[in-house]
């Protein structure tokens, strides 16, 4: 009786074990990274802002590019929210969960999911900005760190007639210009953009914007990292001219960031220039601390005023454009400063 060809045991047994380490050190990849931004998503869910109105039927759902790889299988959704600041349209994914799993099936362990949620100082800065136009009526604005841009279109909403939404991720500075396109305003597309976009996004991330606008003020997307040099010369290039507002929004969220802010600032303002920096004071206040020092240092950044300013929490159901009456206060510290060299 003939017996069938057998692989020996032990080559077997050691191919099942290297298997099985290698899908446990990725499950454990995974697990760690979701782990790392979990609190973070929970505080970026208590971001407050108020869902009212329809939706336009044309912006309600952009068309969502499925990305398959040998292993994985990634979706990001677009959807386009109303916000009762300024009733500004934001373009924005599913969840940040959803950019998350599409960065791990690209093995991208550099890129950064914060965009994908309008944080709470974005929402504070954007009603000062509402409830105090002249600090940016008629000025050429910097969106630095723009995210979803709800800062930058803020600005555009209140009379700015240039502001430049400049994130280091590409595909938050496209969402931000699909949302200025929302909102009607006319949008200076950054094409270098357009690869990562359309791998993310399908073919509408990748689409070219009209340069046509129903309103004043032009929106001028900018794929921008203050770490890099050459940035500054391209960003301050596409505005036409170095800017007179920087808007910056929880940005100091890491300790290495103090330092590149600080100088960021008199690289992109015009003298006389005014920085509005909103961070919470109760997270990280150190980093707030050593950058206001760094610009303090040099005798040319000037405190004009620090403001107390306070947004409301959200529910943990529905949208993050829920808010709710008995939620606590999230308190935002707003510092004014002019460069003046």
């Amino acid at each position: 009786m003939k017996t069938r060809w057998k692989a020996p045991k032990t080559a077997t047994k050691a191919a099942t074990k290297a298997t099985k380490v290698k899908k446990a050190k990725k499950a454990k990849k995974k697990k760690t990274r979701a782990l790392l931004y979990r609190a973070t998503y929970m505080l970026l869910r208590a971001a407050p802002t108020l869902t009212r109105g329809s939706l336009p039927t044309w912006r309600r759902a952009i068309r969502c590019y499925e990305k398959v790889t040998w292993q994985a299988r990634a979706r990001l959704h677009l959807h386009d929210d109303a916000t009762d600041v300024l009733d500004i349209h934001l373009v924005h994914p599913s969840s940040i969960d959803d950019v998350l799993d599409f960065y791990d099936s690209n093995e991208d362990d550099a890129a950064d999911p914060y965009w994908a949620v309008p944080w709470p100082s974005a929402f504070a800065l954007a009603e000062f900005i509402a409830q105090n136009v002249h600090t940016v009526k008629n000025k050429r604005v910097f969106d630095a760190g723009c995210g979803l841009g709800l800062v930058g279109l803020a600005a555009l909403r209140s009379g700015a007639k240039c502001a430049v939404l400049a994130d280091r991720e590409p595909l938050a500075v496209r969402c931000a210009e699909l949302s200025a396109s929302a909102c009607g305003f006319a949008v200076h597309a950054d094409r270098s953009a357009d690869g990562a976009c359309a791998e993310a996004f399908g073919s509408e991330g990748a689409t070219p914007i009209k340069d046509d606008a129903g309103h004043a003020g032009v929106a001028v997307g900018a794929v921008f990292s203050w770490d890099t040099p050459a940035d500054f010369e391209r960003a301050i290039e596409r505005a036409d001219g170095r800017c007179d507002v920087l808007l910056c929004a929880d940005v100091l969220y890491e300790a290495k960031q103090a330092k590149p802010v600080a100088e960021m600032a008199s690289r992109l303002l015009v003298p006389g220039g005014e920085l509005l920096l909103a961070d919470p004071p109760n997270r990280a206040p150190q980093n707030r601390r050593e950058c206001l020092k760094l610009m303090h240092a040099t005798s040319e950044f000037h405190t004009v005023d620090s403001l107390a300013l306070s947004t409301r929490d959200v529910s943990e159901e529905g949208r993050w454009g829920e808010r709710k009456a008995d939620r606590d206060e999230v308190p935002i510290l707003l510092e004014r400063l002019v460069w003046r060299p």
